[in-house]
C-alpha cells in the first residue's frame, strides 16, 4: 500500500492542499478589497473633478449671461431712443419732408368719429 493506495495518497495530499488553498483564498479575497477600495477612490476622484469641471462650465456661462443682458439692456435703451416722439418727428420733417398740418388742413373723418366713440360704422 506505500505504492498506489488511493487513500493513502489522496488524504495525504487532501491534508496538505487544505492550508495550501486557505492562504491563496485569503489573498484572492484580500486583492479583492484592495481593487473594491482603489476602485471607489478613483471613482470619487473622477466624481470630484466632474463636480469641479461643472462648476468652471457653470461660471463661464453665467458670466456670458451677464454679458447677454449688458447687450440685451443697450439694445432695449437704444430701441427706446429709435421709438421717442421727439427723434420720430425730427425724421418726419428732416428725411421724409412731412410737416404738423396745419388749421385749415385738418378734417374730421365721419367714420373715424363712430369709431372712436364707440359705434362701428359698416
Amino acid at each position: 500500500m506505500k505504492n498506489g493506495g488511493p487513500h493513502s495518497v489522496k488524504g495525504t495530499a487532501g491534508a496538505s492542499a487544505s492550508p495550501a488553498v486557505r492562504p491563496s483564498l485569503q489573498a484572492v479575497l484580500a486583492a479583492l478589497v484592495v481593487v473594491t477600495v482603489a476602485g471607489q477612490m478613483f471613482f470619487y476622484t473622477w466624481c470630484r473633478v466632474q463636480c469641479r469641471q461643472m462648476g468652471y462650465e457653470i461660471s463661464v456661462e453665467m458670466e456670458d449671461l451677464d454679458r447677454l443682458r449688458e447687450i440685451h439692456n443697450d439694445l432695449r435703451i437704444r430701441l427706446e431712443r429709435l421709438k421717442s416722439p421727439e427723434r420720430l418727428a425730427r425724421v418726419a420733417e428732416t428725411e421724409l419732408g412731412l410737416h404738423m398740418p396745419r388749421a385749415g388742413q385738418k378734417r374730421p373723418v365721419p367714420g373715424k368719429i363712430r369709431m372712436m366713440r364707440g359705434h362701428v360704422s359698416r
